[in-house]
């Protein structure tokens, strides 16, 4: 497996600050500054899926993470108060679609699906949707023909299990959803999904993740496709109109 390394953002008092975090294809670029109140304003709220290290914590808990930290850097600097909650998407996306109790979500994928009932910002992280497979496994994908007799893991319902659904169509490959990343990456290692199977998940939750949870004997097997993640904001939101007010700020950063 590859190495992943991270750098640490520090407060620098009123000083502005960059700081680069980079991990395989990850940039993210963050800036530090005061965070002062804004309670005149309603509350732009933001539900974001669990996806360390771009975003961390237990459902129904605030959020924190790389995403979330230049986020709030965002808000502060559109002047606009904003939340961060866990919610998984698959509560959270009806409740977005509709701008009911949830303004946007976090992280968001610039998809022609997404854009029927999302604005989407500018991109902040630059990844890509990797195949994970065992490390005895001689499988690289190179082209959707490579998936020809293949099962193939995603996590969804999402963008990700939406990419390789469509990668996937006119091939012979077995398409399995599973709504647990850590649990998928655990049953790719113990054999469970066959001989010939594979993982897709974001590179750089996948890589972390496989760390964290002590899981051993898988590999890198080659990209799908590149992918950025912002944020968005639900078209149907009182908050949509603060879009050009959230990128602009985004481009300050």
């Amino acid at each position: 497996m590859l190495p992943l390394s991270w750098e640490e953002s520090e407060q620098c008092g009123l000083h502005p600050a960059c700081i680069l975090l980079a991990s395989g294809l990850l940039v993210i670029f963050i800036a530090s500054c005061a965070t002062p109140s804004f309670a005149q304003e309603a509350a732009v709220r933001f539900a974001a899926e669990p996806s360390p290290p771009f975003v961390k914590g237990d459902d129904g808990q605030p959020a924190a993470g790389a995403l979330v930290e230049v986020m709030q850097k965002v808000c502060v600097s559109a002047k606009l108060s904003c939340t961060f909650e866990i919610i998984p998407f698959r509560r959270s996306l009806p409740l977005a679609i509709e701008g009911i109790e949830v303004d946007g979500i976090l992280p968001g994928a610039r998809t022609p699906e997404r854009e029927q009932s999302f604005l989407i910002s500018d991109p902040i992280i630059k990844t890509a949707y990797s195949f994970f497979v065992r490390a005895q496994s001689t499988w690289r994908f190179h082209s959707p023909a490579d998936l020809n007799g293949m099962t193939i893991v995603a996590y969804g319902p999402s963008v990700t299990s939406n990419a390789v659904q469509e990668a996937a169509l006119h091939t012979s490959a077995t398409i399995q959803i599973e709504p647990n990343m850590p649990r998928a990456l655990e049953k790719l290692a113990g054999g469970r999904y066959g001989a010939n199977a594979a993982v897709l998940i974001n590179r750089d939750i996948g890589l972390p993740l496989s760390r964290e949870q002590n899981i051993s004997g898988l590999k890198l097997a080659g990209d799908l496709k590149s992918v950025e993640y912002g944020f968005a904001l639900s078209r149907k939101s009182s908050h949509a109109a603060q879009m050009l007010r959230l990128n602009s700020a985004l481009h300050k950063l």
